[in-house]
């Protein structure tokens, strides 16, 4: 009898043990979930194994279209991607902050950080079954877009100087022109190279130029910012 009661009470401790391991393992997967960066780990072939939230967030997909889906289907550089699987096989270790481009479900370009952290090269392992490549990925998305919404914002303010009536001139400290705009070479009649040397007299210092210059544009410059 007492046997019998110490062999129950052996299996239903290690019954406890595997709830437990069990929960632990669902609260893990809870927190990669709303980790605000995308997880994803491939196998061989590049078909995912696991991915989390926001990876299907930023995509676009459901958990059930990207269970083992081939990311090559995402990737708009396959040149990149061979590149990068390429220098892991052959060297192992990390590839950290790559900036790549994937697409979204949508066909819309979505901007990376990605960073291959884990990978089973090279005497490398991943803690996953089957899993040869985890790598985490940081939407960057925003930020591209506003680094070339600027880069159009100083071409914008560029041409609208440049058909400004005035001259507008800037110089370093040496006197040297950094920046004109067509207005002032047309007002000196000769090329920017040789401007400076044939500043007439009446005009002063060429920081007076430049003071003109500035004041006389200003008002075109204010409008162009407050339509920003």
């Amino acid at each position: 009898m007492s046997s019998d009661i110490s062999l129950a009470g052996s299996h239903n401790g290690g019954a406890a043990l595997g709830h437990e391991a069990a929960e632990h393992e669902r609260q893990f997967r809870e927190i990669l979930d709303f980790c605000p960066a995308a997880l994803l780990v491939v196998d061989e072939d590049g078909r995912l194994l696991f991915h989390n939230a926001r990876l299907r967030e930023i995509l676009g997909y459901s958990k059930e279209e990207l269970d083992l889906c081939d990311t090559r289907v995402h990737w708009h550089d396959l040149a990149q991607r061979e590149r990068i699987i390429k220098q892991l096989r052959d060297y192992g270790g990390q590839i950290l902050n790559e900036k790549v481009t994937w697409r979204t479900k949508k066909g819309a370009l979505v901007h990376f950080l990605m960073s291959y952290v884990q990978v089973a090269y090279r005497g490398g392992h991943v803690s996953f079954v089957g899993g040869k490549r985890v790598a985490w990925a940081y939407d960057i998305t925003p930020l591209i877009e506003h680094q070339v919404q600027v880069v159009e914002q100083e071409r914008q303010l560029r041409e609208i100087l440049d058909f400004c009536p005035a001259g507008l001139s800037v110089v370093d400290e040496d006197g040297r022109l950094v920046f004109t705009t067509g207005g002032y070479e047309s007002c000196l009649a000769m090329r920017r190279r040789n401007c400076i040397s044939s500043i007439p007299e009446s005009f002063g210092t060429t920081s007076a130029i430049v003071n003109v210059s500035l004041s006389c544009c200003s008002s075109v410059v204010d409008s162009f910012l407050m339509k920003r």
